[in-house]
């Protein structure tokens, strides 16, 4: 008897399992799998998709919402769409950005997609996406931009001056673009774009060229890490931006570089862009508490005085 009840057990699993398989195939094959994606956004808003298959090419789709144009997209690939193993996200419009929300928790965008934003130019029709989406990545992998992400970029958009700091491409090429509200895009320069790879702390080069006694050669850093202090002198906030490094090669050469790298930054975010992407108001609720409560830190911040200091081990 024991062994009846086990045989059908078994038949009865054999049966649900080949049935969940027999579901499964068809849902998949039914789904346009997408890699990337470009948002434009002018009298309606432009999406077009780029899938992982190779034989698919990219559909648009056009609507007043998100979700009509993404809705139409859909109809166009003729199957339902799956963004959630989406790699790279281009957009034209700087308050596009208020609607990245609804992408990432609507339709569970991974929160590690990139982003990058497009200055004054499109993407050709002929684009190579994943050509794109590996330039983007290696750029930050050899700490010429800061590296950032969906999550990121919008957790950076809930800060008290709502800007944010995202990859942009210019006519010029790949740079970095501090969007915030109210205010018109701002392009970094390259230095200050690598100068922030320094003072947000996340990435760092593995070696920089620079001009030593022995004329131009590498300095290669084995490590490098960032810590922010402050304090108060006669009322103005001097914040203290202290880089640690580890490496080998002209180590007086490579602190001039670097230097020169993050003063840029700082005075291209803080003093002209007045955008608060380094951490400014974090760092002075921290080590100057009394001040931060007892200020008006949404316009003294601007005034502070960033000094940026390279130390080696």
């Amino acid at each position: 008897m024991k062994k009846l009840v086990s045989a059908a057990i078994c038949l009865i699993m054999s049966i649900l399992f080949l049935t969940g398989c027999r579901r499964s195939v068809p849902e998949v094959r039914d789904r346009a799998y997408i890699q990337s994606a470009a948002l434009y956004g002018k009298s309606n808003i432009s999406l077009t998709l780029y899938p992982f298959e190779e034989e698919q090419k990219q559909e648009t789709g056009i609507g007043a919402t998100m979700a009509d144009a993404l809705e139409n997209a859909s109809t166009s690939f003729g199957k339902e769409v799956f963004l959630g193993h989406l790699e790279l996200l281009c957009f034209d419009k700087a308050d596009l950005t208020d609607k990245l929300s609804s992408l990432l928790y609507e339709q569970r965008i991974s929160p590690s997609c990139k982003l990058l934003f497009l200055y004054d130019t499109d993407l050709p029709e002929d684009c190579d996406m994943t050509l794109l989406t590996d330039r983007l990545i290696m750029e930050e992998e050899n700490g010429h931009i800061p590296e950032t992400d969906l999550f990121h970029i919008l957790s950076e958009k809930k800060s008290k001056d709502e800007a944010a700091l995202i990859p942009a491409v210019t006519k010029e090429g790949l740079s970095m673009c501090i969007l915030s509200s109210g205010n018109k895009p701002y392009i970094l320069s390259v230095k200050a774009a690598q100068g922030l790879c320094w003072l947000r702390g996340k990435n760092y080069p593995e070696r920089i060229a620079v001009n030593g006694e022995k004329g131009s050669e590498d300095y290669e850093i084995h490590s490098a890490k960032l810590k922010l202090s402050a304090e108060i002198n006669e009322n103005i906030p001097c914040i203290t931006a202290r880089i640690i490094i580890k490496g080998s090669g002209d180590e007086q050469a490579a602190k001039a570089v670097i230097e020169s790298q993050c003063n840029a930054a700082a005075r291209e975010t803080i003093k002209l862009a007045k955008a608060d992407v380094i951490g400014l108001f974090k760092c002075l609720a921290r080590y100057c508490p009394e001040y931060y409560s007892k200020q008006e830190t949404e316009t003294v911040k601007w005034d502070a005085a960033i000094q940026c200091t390279v130390e080696f081990e």
